[in-house]
């Protein structure tokens, strides 16, 4: 079994630690580095609006309640980079890919760059990255590949986005359900197969919509991966190599349309990683959860972890009574360089839209006490 093999990397079981591992400053720091929410400077009941398949979806997917939670080192597994070792990874792909769009195969180089947070980087050409109406891109991280095919610029037609891998077109009906459209994609994910030279067991679909016109699909994303090459794969992004199909429905000008229908406009990407799962998050302790009644108390008290990174977003949002939730689940966040459990709390909106905001699901020193500090420093100015 493939887990089996990949466990035999993993370190020893953690031992169960008491009380808690984090004072209040120590997880602020670490949630503050992640950028889809984070704890507000006075109580509050912001909330991120997030679209889920089913409510029974999320059920299945949570950690159990009455059972310890695993606390994870999140690292990059940084390896020097390699030119050679890249073209001998992308050469292939982009063959095979011009074969699929009866094109030819285009003349590029690499060259390297390093980014803001300094990590070294080596992609392809930016001037030879043309196949017909798409650009593709190639990257080398320290820790990673990624390939990708799509259409660029602000402005495009319709036929433009249209593409067909050895004449299967690549389309998605946002009318239909999750398990329809898995159908629908199944001749088109047998080419994404043969183009990357990879296979997945598994399928995970995600839909996003906009903020301000709340009845618009902004995005659909389709990611093809093994579920079980490591045991959060589902509670988080996929922590292994995946292909994800992401269908773009969002206007670019005032004269853009958005669809209601078929979505044609697709980037491809695929990303293979430098190293094996469990050299980049395992286990490293094992905590008591804390008690859902106090979480609770937190979530009434507006002690809560949720939001947008834009303040004026945040303040902006139609205020939710989370008081009658609809669901909370235990589900994962990677903040920084840890993995840590949040209770989700879910209250229904439209369709299936939801407001989520989150406690955390261990215990934390200091944690009731920064709201109730933040909050009297902000009634004694408002005064």
């Amino acid at each position: 079994m493939i887990i089996g093999a990949l466990q035999k990397k993993k370190p020893k079981e953690p031992e169960l630690v008491s009380g808690p591992i984090y004072n209040y400053e120590e997880f602020d720091e670490l949630v503050n580095y992640y950028p889809y929410g984070y704890p507000a400077g006075i109580p509050t009941n912001q909330y991120t609006r997030t679209t889920v398949t089913s409510l029974d979806a999320l059920r299945e997917s949570s950690l159990p309640f009455d059972e310890p939670a695993l606390i994870y080192d999140y690292i990059k597994v940084r390896k020097e980079l390699d030119k050679d070792e890249l073209k001998s990874f992308t050469d292939p792909i982009v063959e095979r890919y011009c074969k699929m769009v009866n094109a030819p195969v285009p003349e590029y180089g690499f060259w390297r760059q390093t980014r803001y947070d300094g990590e070294k980087v080596i992609r392809n050409d930016i001037e030879t990255n043309e196949i017909e109406s798409r650009t593709f891109s190639v990257y080398q991280y320290e820790d990673m590949y990624r390939i990708s095919f799509y259409v660029s610029g602000s402005r495009y037609t319709i036929e433009d986005c249209k593409l067909a891998l050895d004449g299967i077109s690549i389309q998605a009906d946002q009318r239909k359900s999750d398990e329809v459209l898995k159908q629908d994609l199944e001749p088109i994910k047998e080419k994404l197969f043969e183009l990357f030279g990879v296979e997945f067991s598994d399928v995970n679909i995600l839909r996003s919509y906009n903020e301000y016109d709340k009845t618009k699909l902004d995005h659909l994303y389709v990611t093809f991966y093994n579920n079980a090459d490591h045991e959060l794969n589902d509670n988080l992004s996929s922590l292994s190599d995946s292909i994800t199909l992401s269908f773009d429905n969002t206007k670019h000008s005032s004269i853009d349309t958005t669809s209601d229908t078929i979505l044609y406009n697709v980037s491809i990407s695929y990303k293979k990683y430098r190293s094996e799962p469990y050299e980049r998050c395992y286990a490293t302790k094992k905590v008591e959860l804390l008690d859902l009644k106090i979480a609770e108390e937190y979530l009434s008290k507006g002690y809560v972890i949720g939001g947008y990174g834009c303040p004026i977003c945040t303040a902006s949002q139609e205020k939710i009574d989370f008081e009658d939730y609809d669901i909370v689940c235990i589900r994962y966040r990677v903040c920084k360089n840890v993995v840590i459990p949040f209770y989700n709390f879910y209250k229904h909106i439209e369709g299936n839209t939801y407001a989520m905001t989150s406690v955390p699901a261990i215990e934390i020193s200091g944690y009731a006490e920064h709201f109730e500090k933040a909050a009297a420093e902000h009634d004694h100015k408002m005064q």
